[in-house]
């Protein structure tokens, strides 16, 4: 069950249940770190120490194709020990904790929430890794480090809340060394998205809105904020290919389905009218329960991809 009253305090749900009920269509980039400190014990409960989905088989366990998505970014970027490394957005450090114990790189964990910092730091102190893993309070769209600090950079999921991408890009461009990759994945619009078609739309609202996003692009777009960063391309596909589904989690998993989401819900809601959760945790469960919803459409649909792959490099 998620600790709500550890982080949820009246103050903080007023603030998101105000985002929630408004559903605006002004992105306000301030959100994501208001938004990460209700979500991220809700997100812990049902996913786990990484927040992201992974393309699997009906065969594989989330565990392990989470695992396999992640080590390729750090097989896609040859990090092996000696190379420092940059984690955008490193949430709870469930995937840094794996690349590093697979790549024996230095990694530095970038994110703009405290809380989650926090508890990245417990975890990788209870895995041993202190000596080889830190952290970085910041935001990735103007980071206080200096030109080229970095050998290689991976974003799981993360880009999505850039308010700019190209900006976003430019800002992992610099700190890169000459030579060196950016890798990662990104949320994009496919073919099949209709921007004409209203039930289209009311889906990718309901995902933007219910995952704290901005406003998420077509492949083709995304494609020209790299190059616009400057970085060459090295790959850019669509890893959800023929025989794998990312939404099997959110029909399947015991705690993060439908049906797990809603005992959830029940449950927050219990403890708020007892007083242990203050008065709109329920509202922020139930709202990612919509975003959850929209996630499963759209994939029905195929109308996004969440497992757009990339590879650049800062020539």
């Amino acid at each position: 069950m998620p600790r709500v009253k550890d982080v949820y305090t009246k103050e903080k749900c007023e603030e998101v249940t105000t985002y929630v009920s408004a559903k605006s269509k002004v992105k306000d980039p301030g959100i994501t770190e208001k938004y990460y400190d209700l979500v991220t014990d809700f997100f812990e409960y049902g996913w786990g120490k990484s927040f992201h989905f992974a393309p699997q088989t009906k065969t594989e366990s989330t565990r392990e194709a989470m695992l396999r998505y992640e080590l390729k970014m750090a097989e896609a970027l040859k990090l092996k020990p000696g190379m420092k490394v940059l984690d955008i957005g490193c949430g709870i450090a469930g995937p840094m904790k794996n690349i590093a114990e697979k790549s024996g790189a230095t990694i530095v964990g970038l994110n703009i929430n405290s809380y989650q910092i926090k508890k990245a730091t417990q975890y990788i102190q209870n895995s041993g890794l202190e000596k080889q893993c830190s952290f970085h309070h910041g935001n990735f769209m103007q980071v206080d480090l200096p030109n080229g600090s970095f050998d290689a950079i991976y974003a799981v999921e993360a880009t999505p809340h850039a308010p700019d991408r190209t900006a976003c890009f430019k800002e992992m461009y610099r700190l890169l060394k000459p030579g060196c990759c950016f890798a990662g994945y990104e949320y994009a619009l496919l073919p099949n998205y209709d921007a004409n078609n209203p039930e289209h739309i009311a889906i990718m609202e309901d995902i933007e809105h219910g995952g704290g996003l901005q406003k998420i692009p077509p492949i083709a777009e995304l494609k020209q904020a790299f190059i616009d960063a400057g970085f060459k391309i090295l790959a850019l596909q669509d890893d959800c290919t023929e025989g794998l589904t990312w939404t099997l989690p959110l029909e399947k998993g015991m705690r993060s389905s439908k049906t797990g989401r809603a005992l959830t819900n029940t449950m927050v809601r219990v403890l708020e009218f007892l007083g242990i959760a203050p008065k709109g945790s329920s509202e922020v469960s139930r709202f990612l329960n919509m975003g959850a919803d929209a996630f499963v459409e759209a994939g029905k649909r195929k109308l996004f991809t969440p497992s757009l792959f990339f590879l650049v490099m800062r020539p």
